[in-house]
């Protein structure tokens, strides 16, 4: 619930696989508070930004931007840009800052910045296996999936049963043995697609394999993990899911719906206002 007939307005900077636009969007769409996202321009090569407006300032002129612009709004959320806290920090020492962490920025790396982390007020990460390692704080709020971009393809009917798609990603190897097992038509795609172009390109397979390696080329999306973005999003279209270990997912979880997403952070939003 927002606080009595107080409306906290939230500022989100940087943009990682347009989570910030998602939630800036549903939490604008289900509570009404003002919400916007500072990511650059010059680094939204998939078009992820689709929330508010990208920013030509780049480099340290993109910094000093949010970090004037920023005064009116009550919260800031970073997203990633860890060291970007404590610049926060001393400028505005009572605003409340979360630091939502998405994956290799933070994956195996807590103890070597933890002068970055120490400094926010909430710690928020995307996946579960992010939180080993992680202070006792760390909050797991689950990646969204937003429903009005993702969602089943009603003419399921002219898609091969048995067709597969993969990204190359690091796994491919592995990838065409999950297919040759399910017996699936796999087409192995470069990651290289639109963000709103995905929707309509993954209708266009029945299944899709995720399966990928950070950049320590450990494998991820394995049992007990929520699966990469891609595949909640895949999931979110109809397509069966498997993963680096072999289990199917028929669908999306709930958690992963945008508005139930949402409505988990809005308390943590609350609560830093009391």
């Amino acid at each position: 619930m927002i606080l009595g007939d107080f409306h906290p307005s939230i500022l989100h900077v940087w943009n990682t696989a347009g989570v910030a636009c998602t939630l800036a969007k549903w939490t604008n769409k289900v509570y009404g508070v003002h919400t916007d996202v500072y990511a650059m321009e010059k680094h939204n090569h998939f078009g992820h930004i689709t929330y508010g407006k990208p920013r030509p300032e780049t480099g340290g002129r993109f910094y000093r931007f949010a970090l004037k612009n920023m005064s009116g709004f009550d919260i800031i959320h970073i997203h990633g840009l860890s060291d970007f806290v404590y610049v926060i920090k001393k400028h505005y020492p009572g605003k409340p800052v979360v630091l939502h962490y998405h994956g290799t920025d933070i994956r195996r790396r807590w103890n070597m910045r933890r002068i970055h982390w120490s400094q926010a007020d909430v710690i928020l990460v995307s996946t579960p296996d992010l939180l080993k390692g992680a202070p006792e704080r760390a909050i797991y709020l689950s990646n969204p999936v937003d429903p009005e971009l993702f969602y089943p393809n009603p003419n399921t009917h002219e898609v091969d049963p048995d067709s597969a798609l993969t990204f190359r990603l690091g796994a491919v190897e592995l990838a065409k043995k999950l297919a040759e097992k399910h017996e699936l038509k796999l087409c192995v795609h470069s990651r290289n697609k639109k963000f709103l172009e995905m929707p309509q390109f993954l209708k266009q397979f029945s299944w899709y394999i995720d399966v990928r390696r950070d950049n320590d080329g450990k494998l991820l999306s394995r049992a007990g993990s929520s699966g990469s973005l891609t595949g909640l999003e895949a999931s979110a279209c109809g397509l069966k899911v498997i993963n680096a270990d072999g289990e199917i997912r028929l669908k999306l979880p709930p958690q992963n719906w945008a508005e139930n997403v949402v409505k988990r952070l809005h308390p943590i939003y609350a609560a830093l206002m009391e």
